[in-house]
């Protein structure tokens, strides 16, 4: 009897803030840097071509005890990204994203879902800063 192994990787995501730092008091805008559907190219396998297709969802952990989520889009750009988080403190964190997957498959007429599955970008030393205005005559 013939076994196939099949060893696949979901993308991780690449989690970035612009314009590099947030600033306290003001939204800061994620983007996930991944798609949240992820097709792998058919697989050859002694049963015939097997088929996966990955749809996600996000967690982020925004490195101030703060948790949200889930997140079906990835995010996006100021001023029209989903993803946003207002800081109160400044500080150096670790913002991360974690991905939950549910994977899709078919196989020879056979199908079947793989859920509990998941994926992580960090982006590590976070600057929140704090602004303050200055007036001057």
């Amino acid at each position: 009897m013939e076994r196939t192994i099949v060893n696949v990787r979901l993308p991780n995501p690449r989690p970035n803030i612009d314009p590099g730092y947030a600033i306290t008091g003001m939204r800061a805008y994620l983007e996930t840097g991944n798609r949240s559907t992820h097709r792998f190219n058919p697989i050859a396998t002694v049963l015939g071509p097997l088929s996966i297709t990955a749809r996600s969802t996000y967690i982020v952990d925004w490195g101030d005890a703060t948790i949200t989520g889930p997140h079906a889009t990835t995010g996006g750009k100021y001023p029209d990204g989903t993803i946003t988080h207002v800081y109160q403190d400044s500080q150096l964190l670790d913002v991360v994203v974690t991905q939950h997957w549910t994977a899709h498959w078919s196989l020879a007429g056979h199908s079947g879902t793989i859920g509990g599955l998941r994926s992580s970008g960090a982006l590590g030393d976070f600057a929140v800063r704090e602004v303050q205005a200055v007036r001057t005559r």
